[in-house]
């Protein structure tokens, strides 16, 4: 089993390293309240991801921990 999930892994680490993966993140107001989109932003910056493209709502409450984490907003 664990052999089968090497590949996807290693894979997964290529584009992340490479700077071909990122996330869309969708913070709409009436959806994802606030403390939900800091949540989800603050897992975008756990996970290492380097790009994000978002829509719903302004940044400026989140820019701070984005910009430190050398995440690219898109």
């Amino acid at each position: 089993m664990t052999r089968y999930c090497v590949s996807p892994l290693r894979y997964g680490r290529y584009l992340r390293d490479s700077g071909l993966f990122g996330a869309n993140v969708s913070i709409i107001p009436k959806l994802i309240p606030g403390e939900k989109a800091q949540k989800a932003l603050g897992l975008v910056v756990d996970e290492d991801v380097k790009s994000v493209g978002t829509s719903g709502r302004n940044l400026e409450k989140s820019m701070p921990l984005l910009k430190q984490a050398g995440v690219t907003i898109n």
